[in-house]
């Protein structure tokens, strides 16, 4: 819940920023961002990755559409092709996944490291040969503060989800937590 800014002394006073607690028990603390920042970032992900690979375009079957008259008629239901798209898209997500996570690393999730404790949990981890993210925040985020899929989808849709109409909220959830509803 935000509060409005209130007067003490004259001074004007920040509002408090809407908090979550995950299932970690970590409470942190949001900063919502404009509704159409996660379109925004979709497209300059497809634009940079069709860049150096093209989006695959559907296979073209020669068809006669009058007599006499032959049009090459695309074939989007091909497994091949559809196969070959969703490969491309699911590379796509994923770049805009990370533009979307560095957003809200950067300015949208409030919360600290524990800098003592998050290098016990580097020694441990790397005793057991694996590297945690290099940036703190990162390592913190994801093996502390929301270490579930579910906790990272629920605190994308805080951020992300708040400002869109409720069709896209729904989309957004079923992007998230694919087969459930």
């Amino acid at each position: 819940m935000v509060d409005t800014l209130t007067h003490t002394n004259g001074h004007a006073v920040s509002p408090r920023l809407p908090t979550i607690m995950l299932s970690s028990g970590y409470t942190v603390a949001l900063r919502r961002q404009p509704a159409d920042v996660m379109q925004r970032i979709m497209v300059r992900a497809e634009e940079e990755y069709a860049k150096d690979n093209p989006k695959p375009h559907p296979p073209t079957q020669k068809m006669e559409t009058a007599p006499g008259e032959f049009h090459e008629i695309p074939k989007a239901h091909d497994p091949e092709y559809q196969a070959t798209l969703n490969a491309w898209q699911e590379e796509v997500n994923h770049r805009a996944t990370e533009k979307l996570l560095t957003l809200a690393n950067k300015v949208a999730l409030v919360f600290a490291v524990d800098t003592e404790q998050l290098k016990e949990l580097r020694e441990t981890y790397a005793e057991i040969g694996v590297d945690l993210p290099e940036d703190d925040r990162i390592a913190w985020l994801n093996y502390v503060i929301a270490p579930t899929i579910e906790d990272q989808a629920r605190l994308f849709e805080e951020v992300y989800g708040k400002g869109l109409p409720t069709e896209a909220q729904v989309a957004l959830h079923r992007l998230f937590f694919p087969g459930g509803t």
